[in-house]
């Protein structure tokens, strides 16, 4: 019986000290992320303390003073603030520097609690498009790898290639069936170039650098197009062929059409004008309306002269 109840006291001290597990946080760069202590209020004998990688970087201590401090590096500079009535401590425009352990002590008259946070900072996914059966090249961005670097690459949440610079200077990959024979990480950059892609290689791309105490993060999403080629039964023409081809085709036979229009058009303004030229032709026509004077017979031998037919000239337009 004694012995039960030091086991029941001593689990209860290691739950007071280390308290719950570590939480997982994950938060887009440029955002703010706020770590709560789930307290209500601070009693007044409370000790309200943030750590990162064990440095101290807010406090409050209610029997010295009602407003928190701030112990902060260059990198926390004017980014935090710790709610005075909960401890709650907020981190403003953040970047992957903040990527990191963070503790919480708070001490109080009975006992002390611990809480952890485990903090990851995201850049923006970039998004990558590539055609099937080409090669695509993730990138770091970074020069070159240092001695305790580790570069780590992860598709849908599983690890498929690696540099651990402090332990070979060589990647090592974790390939599944789906990347066999494809990867190559670059061992100065740790770019990760995949070749021969398929559509079974869309997805996320996660990017791990550890270097030091400092651990930043990239993602990556990769789609694959399939090709758009399409080729007919027979002929086997192909669909990039297909397309300037009949273009040029309808453009020929555009300018076929107009052409053919311009000459019929021209060829019917000729008939009309000759149809017109014509009508004027016929129009000066001149008619002649004969008028006989008939003379007396015993006159008609002697004055042949004056058997002269006369005619009034009528002229019609």
């Amino acid at each position: 019986m004694f012995h039960t109840l030091l086991v029941l006291c001593f689990c209860s001290c290691l739950i007071g000290v280390f308290g719950d597990e570590v939480k997982s946080l994950s938060v887009m760069e440029g955002e703010s992320v706020t770590l709560h202590t789930d307290l209500t209020h601070i009693q007044t004998h409370d000790v309200i303390e943030w750590r990162f990688k064990n440095i101290r970087i807010a406090r409050i201590k209610r029997s010295f003073n009602i407003n928190p401090t701030y112990d902060e590096t260059e990198i926390f500079r004017d980014r935090l603030k710790m709610n005075n009535q909960t401890g709650d401590l907020t981190i403003t425009n953040i970047t992957s520097q903040h990527s990191g352990l963070y503790q919480l002590n708070i001490l109080g008259r009975n006992k002390d609690t611990v809480k952890r946070f485990s903090l990851t900072v995201h850049d923006e996914v970039k998004s990558v498009s590539m055609m099937e059966g080409h090669s695509v090249t993730l990138h770091t961005d970074l020069t070159h790898i240092q001695t305790d670097d580790v570069i780590e690459w992860r598709f849908k949440d599983i690890r498929i290639a690696r540099i651990m610079r402090s332990d070979n200077i060589n990647p090592t990959y974790d390939e599944t069936e789906t990347f066999r024979d494809k990867l190559k990480m670059n061992n100065q950059t740790g770019d990760l170039t995949i070749t021969h892609i398929t559509s079974q290689h869309s997805g996320l791309y996660q990017l791990n650098i550890l270097r030091g105490n400092t651990e930043r993060d990239k993602r990556f999403s990769l789609t694959v197009n399939e090709a758009a080629d399409v080729n007919h039964t027979e002929g086997g023409t192909h669909l990039v062929y297909i397309i300037p081809l009949s273009c040029a085709v309808g453009c020929v036979m555009i300018v076929s059409g107009l052409l053919m229009f311009f000459i019929c058009r021209k060829h019917t303004n000729t008939r009309q004008q000759q149809q017109v030229t014509d009508q004027t032709r016929e129009d000066e026509i001149t008619y002649a309306d004969p008028t006989f004077y008939k003379r007396h017979a015993q006159n008609r031998r002697g004055q042949e002269d004056d058997d002269v037919v006369h005619a009034g000239v009528v002229t019609r337009r």
